[in-house]
């Protein structure tokens, strides 16, 4: 049984096209994509307007916003507002993201060999790259983006869960561990990071055989 395999109280869970799962768990080949691809495709099951955006204004709470001297608020028309400096500021690192779904080891997530994700990730992919020992996952990537020519943390946290908010209602700062409540089924795990470059970037772990399995859709 698959349960059997865990010494961790919960797994990671990477969805997504055979191909890519097959060559993240067979030689350890990772994409990590933009911010702005998220945005450019929010139409698509994995896309998201508000990605990484900085900070969120409603008009109707205590926040002023000051810019270029002049101070915006509900006393004066502002009704809501949103800040992405990452569009507008020249020589800011571009921000890369892995994204995976978090999964609480426990009968509800996980029966036998079966592994129960919610319908909505469905057009996210029918294969799952199941990586059953995280801890030693992430000091892998992390060690391969330490020594990746256009990779570099950001001082603060580069890896870690989501925290969902209701976008219609919450005001401050956002950032890239931030998302809409909308998408709180994903429940999702990702590391961040800034880099040089503005298109995708690959890094090299080594073979996942260790510390994965392959699943794939079940059909009804």
């Amino acid at each position: 049984m698959i349960i059997q395999l865990y010494k961790d109280d919960f797994i990671f869970v990477k969805v997504g096209k055979k191909k890519f799962i097959l060559d993240a768990y067979k030689n350890g080949n990772l994409c990590f994509s933009p911010f702005e691809e998220y945005k450019r495709n929010y139409n698509f099951p994995i896309g998201d307007k508000n990605e990484n955006i900085d900070f969120l204004y409603q008009g109707d709470n205590e926040y002023k916003l000051i810019i270029d001297g002049h101070e915006l608020s509900k006393e004066n028309g502002l009704l809501d507002a949103k800040i992405d400096f990452s569009t507008n500021l020249k020589n800011l690192p571009v921000t890369h993201t892995f994204c995976c779904r978090l999964v609480k080891v426990n009968d509800k997530n996980i029966q036998g060999n079966k592994i129960f994700l919610p319908e909505k990730m469905e057009n996210f992919g029918d294969y799952g790259l199941v990586i059953f020992k995280p801890q030693i996952f992430l000091i892998r990537v992390l060690k391969q983006i330490s020594i990746h020519k256009n990779l570099r943390f950001f001082n603060n946290n580069c890896f870690g869960e989501i925290k969902y908010k209701d976008f219609k209602q919450y005001s401050g700062e956002i950032g890239p561990f931030v998302k809409d409540i909308s998408y709180k089924d994903q429940n999702e795990y990702r590391i961040s990071f800034g880099c040089n470059s503005s298109k995708k970037e690959f890094i090299n772990i080594g073979s996942m055989k260790d510390i994965a399995i392959v699943c794939y859709k079940q059909e009804e």
